[in-house]
Order: C-alpha cells, then structure tokens, then sequence
C-alpha cells in the first residue's frame, strides 16, 4: 500500500515513477535521462518525539536458508529512501547512506514538504556544476 502512496505522491509531483518491487527496490523514478531506484520504507513508530524507520532488508544467511539476516540498504540496491508515517500520512525521501534506523522529530515529518526534500536529494545525487563566467558576467563585474 505505501508503494502506491509514494507513486501518487511523486506522480503529483510531476514526476514518471514505474512501480518495479525488484529486489532492493519497490520504484523507478525517471528524472530528465535519469533512473533512479527507489526503496520504499514505512513506519507508524513515534517514540520520545522521533518518527523511526528501519531501513533493513532481510537476506538469507546461506544457500536454501531462511531469510533471517537484516542487513542495510546500501548504495548498491538503491539510491533514494522514500520514508513513509502512516499515521502523519508524510513522505520524506533521503538518500541511501546504510543507516540501519533513522530517526527523524516528528515535527519535521509532519511540516515536511516532499518536493524540496525530493529535490535536496536529486542535487546531491546529481550536483550542478558551476558554470563558467562569460564575458557579461565579467562586464557586470566591473
């Protein structure tokens, strides 16, 4: 059901999202010529004024194991957290960094904007480089 929600959300964004659920990742978020993989988390946990999500995903510990072992969602399976609270009914997208549980107030999942988190995550994936100054830029200068 959250895949659905951040489909719609990043949809209203304007956003082309394509619901996969392959291994590591539930989304595909195509941004200019860009895909970009996306790992849906959700929680209903609020304790001591924080939101909590555990970004884990369970593998199996040897051939024909049961999948017991909770390791975290790296940069190798995907590149975009969507962080879902249910109960707040907010999505904040962080890049992927390993982190097993994050922790974030509450007061920020609830007065969260998903558009600039979005963005903040895109710029630091995908930073724009300076351009070069141009002889306008030089005469307004002087």
């Amino acid at each position: 059901m959250q895949n659905s929600l951040v489909c719609a959300e990043l949809t209203r964004l304007g956003y082309y999202v394509t619901h996969v659920d392959a291994p590591g990742f539930d989304l595909i978020l195509t941004v200019e010529n860009a895909s970009l993989r996306v790992q849906v988390k959700s929680t209903m946990q609020t304790r001591d004024g924080f939101c909590i999500w555990k970004c884990v995903h369970r593998c199996a510990i040897g051939p024909g194991q049961r999948l017991d072992l909770q390791k975290p969602i790296t940069k190798a399976q995907a590149d975009v957290l969507a962080l879902y609270h249910h109960e707040l009914r907010s999505t904040v997208f962080l890049p992927v960094e390993g982190r097993r549980i994050i922790r974030l107030p509450v007061s920020q999942v609830r007065n969260h904007d998903a558009a600039i988190s979005l963005r903040a995550v895109l710029d630091r994936l995908y930073p724009v480089e300076p351009s070069e100054p141009t002889a306008s830029d030089d005469d307004e200068l002087a």
